[in-house]
């Protein structure tokens, strides 16, 4: 019988009565294959209901056996049934989004079931779910309306009572995954024999598989040779690498999928290519180990990178993936941290000694990051780094390596004062590691290399990097417009420099638009000839991409100067102490723009020096609070005398003014004086940081507070804004301006940590209507800001509080 009160055990598969209904149910499977000759689905009219209704019928009850008036028809109830599980499908046909949305298409498939004495057959309906290039996807209904996201989802979850059953084992008649949809009538289909979840021996497994997931201990799945669907998806391009995984359920194996890489790429070296399907799969399943697993998975990709004479490229990019994604930081990883730091600094030594220095150059930089997240929850730099990489991995060999100069330079976080960095690095080629480290951690290197070596480096990354938009954005907030403006020069008239340029607007220093960077060139004191000529050249080979953005520049220096499709042959200009002081004492109106452009002209500390105390002078003669124009000019100020010995008395004056005048706090702002307004404050944080952080913390962050409150109370007046795209993006760049100012206290945190729980308080009001900004407030706070606002704020205050901190407190709750 095979079914008794012990249940569907696997005993019970060797009784006479299970052996008859196998071989009858194995013939019935092929006899639907022959049906069907490779046709999965039949396109309906999703208008009409009447031919779906009789499939579904014909399905579920065979022919008619009713007559009614000379026709044979189905039952009243028969019929009911048929059009309960059509609305369903077409129901979950409504729930795709219109623009992938395929044909109205059904499929059926037909299982073979066993319960008890009872032998029936069952029809699982499929819907054409998604299609893409010559893959398929369905979601599977079955006769109760139940509705299964994959088939494997069916097998798992259905609901059928204790039973067995015979299936197509795909979810669709073939005989083979390779040919797919192919009918082949002289082979027989792939179908499959199981019993039902209700079974007791699959729910043994289910709480077999969720015990040992928890405790994080593998199960062990059917075995299954799949080293030569493997093997060819390994030589194969991308795409069909993809297909080949996913008609393997790559994704609910992949611990067997990394076992038989590793043999292939034992037995066929370089010729077999690990590509992005395969490290996307690789990488999300290292992310989810537990402790046992990363174990297990480490000694694995260890023993594969020590045993083989040849180690291929492969292994050492899946080791890089392993230590990037797997959560080798989280509590209880602490031995496998320490022994995974000892193998792979061997391996490096080993790797060197070979001369297979790129490899072992990709295995110190992901030793490196892991060394530096490991340190960055210490409570103290105590030099961990370098002395490991002292000890453990550096030989005097790696020296003549410009690769291992700056994985070097990044374990000691400062600049070195040994010569061998700064020899090594004279040896500069354009190698991908070498870029790709250099942009990862441009800021850093900015400040510890050498003038001439940032320059070449950045040099090198215009001209080979093809994500333009990402080195842009890295640039932008590293903040080297000056050397950036070098190797831009260096680089001369390149397509790719418009590209960069392009992204780089609106990213550098809070420039307003692309001109400025122009302009920013155009206004270096040393190469003032070669800029010129260079942006002359951009014009005449560019003219309808400079055409576009001389319109929309409000810079007044290029309006001057810029004609047409050529730049206007002004020399350069570096005005005289007499010349900027007699405009600054002009007894007429102040012309506030003209002092502007005046006073970019002024470049040598002498002119600087010279014009101070007028320029002072008209800054305190100023009415006030009146003249947006009045925000350019102190932006202007700042650029002139940051980085000098003048720099703490310019941003004393101009904060007394912003503070006297009641700029932040003016409910008449426009979103132009805002955007003004936040880019004075972006300027003065990057530029004058040294006199921000140690003279004028508390009031740089007062005047922040009283800005974030006038910027929530705009974006809370919805008037301001209409339905016009243009409108939208404003209000967009006005939120990221904003929160881009707290990215750049949380650069100097231990200056602004103590005072962050001050300024939420200021502005948690309103707080939701800069969920960015205040989310990143909090993280600058110090640990006992959320107590200290739970118990001190005003009770509306608390309230506004209390809604929106479980908001920005979810990330971190789900990473720690």
């Amino acid at each position: 019988m095979g079914n008794t009160l012990t249940g569907e055990y696997p005993s019970s598969w060797d009784e006479e009565d299970v052996e008859e209904w196998s071989v009858e149910a194995d013939y019935t499977q092929k006899m639907f294959y022959h049906i069907f000759q490779g046709t999965q689905f039949v396109e309906y009219d999703k208008e009409s209901e009447e031919e779906l209704v009789s499939k579904i019928c014909l399905a579920i009850n065979g022919t008619p056996k009713i007559k009614q008036a000379g026709k044979t028809n189905h039952s009243a109830e028969q019929l009911e049934e048929a059009k309960r599980i059509s609305h369903k499908i077409k129901q979950v046909w409504a729930m795709i989004p219109a623009e992938n949305r395929p044909k109205f298409s059904i499929g059926t498939i037909f299982i073979c079931c066993k319960q008890d004495k009872n032998q029936f057959t069952l029809p699982i309906f499929k819907l054409l779910y998604k299609i893409e290039g010559s893959d398929h996807s369905f979601r599977f209904i079955d006769t109760t309306c139940r509705v299964y996201e994959d088939w494997d989802d069916w097998k798992k979850n259905n609901s059928l009572p204790m039973m067995k059953y015979c299936y197509p084992e795909q979810g669709f008649y073939a005989c083979s995954y390779l040919t797919a949809f192919a009918f082949q009538c002289n082979e027989d289909p792939d179908i499959e024999y199981g019993t039902s979840p209700a079974s007791p021996e699959k729910k043994r497994k289910k709480l077999n598989a969720a015990l040992a997931e928890a405790i994080g201990v593998t199960t062990k799945k059917s075995e299954e040779n799949i080293e030569k669907p493997i093997a060819l998806a390994l030589i194969s391009d991308d795409k069909s690498a993809a297909s080949l995984l996913s008609k393997i359920q790559a994704q609910n194996r992949p611990k067997e999928v990394l076992e038989s890489t590793l043999n292939v790429c034992k037995v066929n070296g370089d010729d077999a290519h690990v590509g992005e399907p395969f490290r996307q799969l690789f990488s999300d399943y290292f992310r989810i180990l537990g402790i046992e697993s990363a174990q297990n998975c480490w000694d694995l990709l260890f023993a594969a990178i020590s045993s083989a004479e040849n180690v291929s490229k492969n292994e050492t990019a899946i080791i890089c993936d392993f230590i990037n994604s797997a959560n080798l930081l989280g509590n209880g990883f602490s031995k496998l941290v320490q022994k995974i730091k000892l193998n792979l600094a061997e391996t490096i030594k080993n790797f060197y000694a070979s001369e297979r220095i790129e490899d072992a150059g990709n295995l110190g930089y992901s030793l490196i990051c892991l060394l530096l997240a490991e340190n960055a929850y210490c409570d103290e730099d105590n030099g961990i780094v370098i002395d490991f990489w002292k000890e453990n991995v550096e030989v005097e060999e790696m020296q003549k390596s410009p690769h291992f100069a700056l994985l070097h330079l990044l374990a000691l976080g400062s600049k070195s004062t040994e010569k061998w960095p700064k020899k090594s690095l004279k040896k500069l080629e354009s190698h991908p590691k070498i870029l790709e480290i250099f942009q990862n951690h441009i800021e850093f290197f900015a400040v510890v290399l050498e003038e001439n070596t940032v320059v070449q480096l950045l040099k090198m990354s215009l001209e080979k990097e093809e994500k333009l938009k990402m080195l842009a954005r890295r640039c932008g907030i590293a903040g080297i417009s000056g050397l950036l403006t070098k190797a831009v020069l260096e680089v001369g008239e390149n397509p790719k420099i418009i590209d960069f340029l392009t992204n780089l607007d609106g990213v550098i220093e809070g420039k307003e638009d692309l001109f400025a960077i122009f302009n920013l060139l155009i206004n270096s004191a040393e190469t003032s000839i070669a800029t010129q000529n260079l942006l002359r050249k951009y014009a005449k080979t560019y003219p309808e991409i400079f055409q576009k953005f001389v319109k929309k520049s409000k810079n007044a220096f290029l309006r001057e100067n810029f004609k047409g499709p050529e730049m206007s042959e002004t020399k350069y200009v570096n005005r005289t102490a007499e010349e900027i002081n007699q405009v600054l004492l002009e007894e007429e109106q102040v012309d506030l723009e003209k002092i502007c452009v005046v006073l970019k002209s002024v470049h040598t500390w002498e002119v600087k020096q010279a014009i101070f105390e007028n320029l002072t002078k008209l800054v305190e003669n100023l009415e006030g609070g009146e003249n947006p124009q009045e925000l350019d000019l102190y932006k202007q100020i700042i650029r002139i005398y940051a980085n000098s010995n003048l720099e703490s008395l310019a941003i004393q004056l101009i904060l007394t003014r912003l503070a006297s005048d009641d700029w932040p706090e003016n409910r008449k702002n426009s979103p132009d004086v805002l955007t003004k307004l936040t880019e004075l404050l972006d300027v003065m944080i990057r530029d004058a940081k040294n006199s921000i952080i140690k003279n004028f913390t508390a009031i740089f962050c007062q005047l922040f507070s009283d800005l974030l409150r006038s910027v929530q109370r705009f974006l809370r007046n919805s008037e301001n804004f209409g339905e016009e795209e243009d409108a939208i993006l404003r209000k967009h760049k006005l939120i990221q301006d904003i929160s881009r100012i707290v990215d750049l206290m949380k650069r100097h945190e231990s200056y602004f940590s103590m005072l962050a729980a001050s300024m939420i308080s200021d502005t948690v009001f309103n707080g939701s209507a800069t969920i960015l900004t205040m989310a990143k407030l909090h993280s600058l706070a110090d640990r006992n800001a959320s107590a200290l606002l739970a118990t001190n704020l005003p009770v509306v205050e608390r309230t506004r509080y209390s809604k929106f901190l479980p908001i920005i407190t979810k990330a971190s709750k789900k990473v720690f």
